[in-house]
């Protein structure tokens, strides 16, 4: 019997000895970024209908801090980008007096979520193709101020992370909860010059880009 004992005592040492190996597989990737720190970086573009003032918002992130690899499935555009973004509402901006040669208005709260879609086919004249794939994640933003002065504008806002789902990305799997759960503060640049946008309902399309940082806790 001792030999059984002592056979017994091996295997559960190799086992032990072996599981983390396998563990690590299983767990989550993607450490949370501290606060003030850049966590990504998007391109988009805003649509809009001038005959009613509605808007939506489409657009892809180009760097995403913790998660490895690049985000693109060639080389980087709309088109082969992993990660997008779509606007689900937008609130009724409010207009300021202008102010010499400087407009402002402030779109009201709303939410935006960010989609993973393994075979990316991102075109700016279709905006189903920026919510295809997986929805990973929504925030719900705050008062939008954005600031326009002849040829650009800038906007900023902060969001907080409402919900999240796991999502597995070049065999690695990650949550937003993990990597941001505090949510973010976004900046960003963008052009006044109108293009076509393809889209009948919001024919006229502006373009801009920008980045995040990550919010702290109120004791950080």
């Amino acid at each position: 019997m001792k030999w059984m004992r002592n056979s017994l005592g091996l295997l559960a040492m190799t086992l032990t000895l072996s599981q983390p190996a396998w563990l690590a597989s299983q767990e989550k990737a993607g450490d949370k970024i501290p606060a003030s720190a850049l966590f990504y970086h998007f391109m988009g573009r805003i649509l809009v209908n001038p005959s009613n003032g509605a808007t939506t918002v489409v657009g892809y992130f180009t760097d995403l801090e913790g998660i490895a690899g690049s985000l693109f499935d060639s080389a980087p555009s709309e088109a082969t980008a992993f990660f997008t973004f779509r606007t689900n509402d937008s609130g009724s901006p409010q207009i300021l007096p202008t102010n010499i040669d400087l407009a402002v208005n402030q779109p009201g709260p709303g939410t935006y979520s960010m989609y993973f879609n393994p075979t990316p086919n991102g075109n700016w004249s279709s905006l189903d193709s920026f919510s295809d794939g997986q929805l990973v994640a929504t925030f719900a933003r705050t008062t939008i101020n954005s600031i326009s002065v002849g040829p650009v504008n800038t906007q900023i806002f902060s969001s907080k992370l409402v919900s999240s789902a796991d999502f597995t990305f070049r065999g690695k799997t990650y949550n937003l909860n993990r990597i941001v759960p505090n949510g973010l503060t976004n900046y960003h640049l963008g052009s006044n010059t109108p293009v076509s946008s393809g889209v009948a309902d919001f024919p006229l399309a502006f373009a801009f880009a920008g980045s995040a940082v990550a919010l702290g806790k109120p004791s950080d």
